[in-house]
C-alpha cells in the first residue's frame, strides 16, 4: 500500500492506530460491516473516554455490535454539532452531525473548573464541542479534515424521532456510575483512506470552557 510517513515519523498515542497497522498503511476496508468501521469506533470511543476523564468521570465504552438500538434509552440532556469532513486536499467535504446525550445524574459527579457549577444544558453543549474537537484532532494525522460548527441543544424527542436512522449511523454507548451516555455520529467516512501521514500541529482540546 502507501509508503511510510515522511521522515519515518511514528503516530502519537492519541491517534491509536488499530492493532497491526504501521504508518502509511491504510485501515482495512473489508465491506459494509462492523469490522469496516473499527477505525472510527476507536477514534470516537477514545475521544469520549478522554473527554469524560477530563471531567473526573470514568466511562466504559460498549461494543457497537452488541447494542440493541430498538431498546436504547436516550439520556435526558443532549446537544448536537454539525460539521464537514473532507478526506484529501481536493476532496469535496461531506456534511455530518455529532450528538452527545448525558443523564441528569451524571452532572452531579462531574468536575467543574469554575466556582459556580454550570447548568447542564450549557455544560452538554460545551462537552459536545470538545468531543468534536477531540475527534477532529485524531483525524488530522490520518489525512481527514473535520470542521465543526457551533453546538446547539437538541431535545430528547428530536433524537427519538431520528431513532429510525440509528442503524445507518454510528451509535456509541458508554457506561458510567450514573447511567449510560450516548453518542451518535452521522457522516460518510471512507476508512480505507485513513492513512497516517505524520504529526500535525494541534491546539489543546482538553479544556472544557462553558459557553
Amino acid at each position: 500500500m502507501g509508503g511510510g510517513a515522511p521522515g519515518g515519523a511514528l503516530p502519537p498515542a492519541s491517534v491509536r492506530l488499530p492493532s497491526g497497522l504501521q504508518p502509511g498503511m491504510a485501515v482495512p476496508n473489508p465491506g459494509a460491516n462492523a469490522t469496516q468501521r473499527a477505525a472510527m469506533d476507536t477514534i470516537v470511543q477514545g475521544a469520549l473516554v478522554d473527554l469524560l476523564q477530563s471531567c473526573g468521570v470514568a466511562v466504559a465504552p460498549q461494543p457497537r455490535g452488541r447494542l440493541n438500538l430498538a431498546e436504547l434509552v436516550i439520556p435526558e440532556v443532549s446537544a448536537a454539532i454539525g460539521f464537514t469532513l473532507a478526506q484529501g486536499m481536493n476532496a469535496t467535504p461531506n456534511p455530518g452531525r455529532l450528538t452527545l446525550s448525558l443523564p441528569d445524574t451524571l452532572f452531579t459527579i462531574m468536575k467543574s473548573d469554575t466556582q459556580r457549577r454550570p447548568q447542564p444544558f450549557d455544560w452538554v453543549r460545551e462537552l459536545t464541542n470538545q468531543l468534536a474537537a477531540r475527534i477532529k484532532h485524531r483525524l488530522l494525522p490520518l489525512g481527514a479534515s473535520m470542521q465543526p460548527m457551533l453546538p446547539s441543544m437538541i431535545t430528547r424527542e428530536a433524537l427519538e424521532a431520528s431513532r429510525a436512522r440509528f442503524p445507518a449511523m454510528r451509535v456509541y454507548v458508554g457506561r458510567t456510575l450514573r447511567g449510560q451516555v450516548l453518542v451518535t455520529l452521522d457522516t460518510i467516512v471512507d476508512e480505507a483512506r485513513l492513512i497516517y501521514t505524520g504529526p500535525v500541529e494541534m491546539g489543546n482540546a482538553g479544556d472544557v470552557i462553558v459557553f
